[in-house]
């Protein structure tokens, strides 16, 4: 993809999704997340310019954005909050053993606060050593 093809493309999924309002739901948070160091990686925007095309001022939300994306990008959770856009820019789908999938995707979009998220993780991890001894 031309850097203007990208441009026009995730400007158009930040109006689509609703990404700009000032939410801290992980479904407007950890796409925020996903694009901004998808834009940093693929364009020669500034931090301040890529933070203009979500409706902020200065550099700050993209710079924390990166920080954090790099942290969360293995995280199952943070990937099926992801896993949209990811399809939509690089064509790839997050991958789920079949017994952890079964109804995960709809508990993950369903929980409010951070503590919820946080059981969710741990039962999956649960589910992956259980299944890994089988």
């Amino acid at each position: 993809m031309k850097q203007e093809e990208i441009l026009d493309a995730v400007g158009e999924f930040i109006h689509e999704n609703n990404l700009t309002i000032k939410s801290r739901k992980y479904k407007y948070v950890y796409p925020r997340y996903w694009l901004c160091n998808f834009l940093k990686e693929n364009t020669v925007l500034t931090l301040s310019e890529i933070s203009n095309m979500f409706g902020k001022d200065d550099h700050s939300l993209v710079f924390h954005s990166i920080k954090k994306h790099k942290v969360l990008y293995k995280d199952r959770v943070y990937g099926l909050h992801t896993d949209k856009v990811r399809l939509r820019f690089i064509g790839v789908s997050l991958d789920l053993p079949e017994k952890v999938e079964y109804g995960f995707k709809e508990r993950v979009l369903r929980c409010k606060t951070y503590w919820q998220m946080r059981k969710l993780q741990d039962e999956i991890r649960l589910a992956e050593t259980q299944q890994q001894t089988n």
